[in-house]
């Protein structure tokens, strides 16, 4: 398959279009550290205290484990790439307070 100068795809002869809508899916970068926001992070450790307060902690590392994949999902798409890095930012927020607090009460259960 040879790109020809209009987008499309030179295919046995014939130029095809290209898919626009998952050309945009494969070729984005992987979700790093630098992508996540620092004011999402510190509203979700705020609410992270409190949720651990108010619920297990395992409860809050299970919804943070959700946000997680759900945000890097998200991120490997082109036009929801913000709202993929807003979840996984929460979800970073999420786990701070929660991982000490569940491994605190796993050992506590030993």
């Amino acid at each position: 398959m040879l790109p020809k100068p209009d987008g499309g795809v030179l295919v046995n002869g014939s130029v095809q279009p290209r898919l626009k809508w998952s050309a945009g899916a494969m070729n984005t970068r992987p979700i790093e550290i630098r992508d996540l926001k620092p004011r999402w992070v510190a509203a979700a450790f705020a609410i992270g205290c409190v949720s651990v307060i108010l619920f297990s902690p395992v409860r809050v590392l299970v919804v943070a484990a959700l946000l997680t994949f759900a945000g890097v999902l998200t991120f490997h798409t082109e036009h929801y790439r913000r709202a993929g890095a807003r979840a996984a930012s929460v979800s970073a927020g999420l786990t701070i307070p929660a991982l000490p607090l569940s491994i605190l009460q796993l050992v506590d259960s030993l």
